[in-house]
Formats: structure tokens, sequence, C-alpha cells
């Protein structure tokens, strides 16, 4: 079950790399390469903000 799992994990991942990696570069010539990296670091900072902030990660896996 883990591996299926970590294999629908890994193609959901790598699925979206293609696109991403066709669309860096027409979207740094239209607003500057500057302002992807800004971007693309604030939706990760996002992204990680709100996974950290998930109630089974901030709950204690054994009750006191």
């Amino acid at each position: 079950m883990l591996a299926r799992v970590t294999a629908i994990d890994l193609l959901a991942s790598e699925a979206g790399q293609p696109a991403g990696y066709a669309l860096a570069g027409p979207a740094a010539a239209a607003i500057g390469p500057h302002a992807v990296l800004a971007a693309g670091a604030a939706s990760l900072l996002a992204a990680g903000t709100a996974f950290a902030w998930l109630r089974p990660l901030r709950a204690p896996a054994v009750p006191p």
C-alpha cells in the first residue's frame, strides 16, 4: 500500500515539471526573471506554511 501511495505521489509531483519548464521561459521573458523567481518562492512558502498548519502535523501522536 505504501508503495502505491509513493508511486502516485511521485507521478503527481513529476507530471507538472515539463509544463513548468515550458512556461518558465516565456513567463520570464514577459514579466522578468526576478518576478518569476519571486512568485515561485512565494508560492512554495505559502504551500509549505499551509502544509505545516495541518492539524495532524500539529497534534501530538500520542495524547499526554
